[in-house]
């Protein structure tokens, strides 16, 4: 139960949820106790795919944005679609905000966040140029 206990940790932290974990754990153990480490397997388990949902859900809503943006900033095929290779090689060289050169796909939701960021900030100082 540990590895989980931590893996419920990271996923809480990933989704900004902290400050819930106690009503979050009370929900899914139906009132029985607020701790993470006296949690059932299943109960755990139900808990992680939650929050996993609601990190995904985060995450690709940031990810639209990011694609959108810098489509709209000419990234696209010549058909008008998004052109990933071009989208991947820009994420992966975005600087401090991307030290690892993760592509746009692997992004954890804090890195995500930061490069959205970035794109953000490109963008307006394009528009006022």
């Amino acid at each position: 139960m540990h590895d989980k206990t931590k893996f419920i940790y990271s996923l809480l932290h990933d989704t900004r949820l902290k400050d819930m974990k106690e009503n979050l754990v009370l929900d899914f153990t139906y009132g029985r106790t607020p701790h993470i480490t006296e949690m059932t397997n299943i109960e755990a388990n139900l808990l992680v795919k939650h929050l996993q949902d609601i990190k995904e859900s985060k995450v690709r809503a940031m990810r639209g944005k990011i694609i959108h943006l810098l489509c709209v900033y000419g990234m696209v095929l010549s058909n008008g679609k998004p052109d990933y290779n071009r989208i991947n090689n820009f994420i992966q060289n975005i600087g401090s905000n991307n030290p690892r050169k993760k592509k746009l796909f692997t992004l954890s939701p804090t890195e995500m966040r930061k490069v959205l960021n970035q794109v953000d900030q490109m963008m307006i100082k394009t528009l006022n140029a």
